[in-house]
This record gives structure tokens, sequence and C-alpha cells, in this order.
């Protein structure tokens, strides 16, 4: 075990299932759009149109900087 970025404990692990760029962008939108895009309409309707795009940009920030995080673990513990 060692630390590498943001200080968090990574652990080395081999991986057994290796996923091509096209598998991990389908499963990205699959994750991010799936039911997201459904409940959206509902989502204006009770939160008011400009609340509703502050709170959207907002949370897509958010989203945004935990996906960075999580990639920047994994490239560490992959590449060191």
């Amino acid at each position: 075990m060692y630390s590498c970025a943001y200080g968090v404990p990574v652990f080395i692990a081999s991986l057994s299932v290796v996923y091509s760029d096209l598998d991990t962008l389908i499963h990205l939108l699959k994750g991010s759009l799936g039911s997201g895009i459904l409940a959206m309409p509902m989502a204006f309707m009770n939160a008011g149109l400009a609340f509703g795009v502050v709170a959207t940009f907002a949370i897509g920030f958010i989203c945004t900087y935990c996906v960075h995080i999580l990639v920047s673990v994994v490239w560490c513990s992959l590449y060191g």
C-alpha cells in the first residue's frame, strides 16, 4: 500500500478484464444519462428554471470533479 494523489491509500491490483475505450464510454453514458434524462423535466418543474439551471451546473461540476479524482487514483495505482 502506498499513498499517491490526494493522499488516498491505493492498492495495486491486477486487472483480469480490460475494457476498451468504447466500452468505457458506453458505461459512462449509461450511468450518467440513463435515468437522469427522464427525471430532468420533473426536477425543473419542482425547482424552477433559475435554480434548476444553477443546480444542474453545480451538480455537473461536482460529478466531473469526482470522476477526475477517481481517474487520478486509478491512474496512480496502475502507473505509479
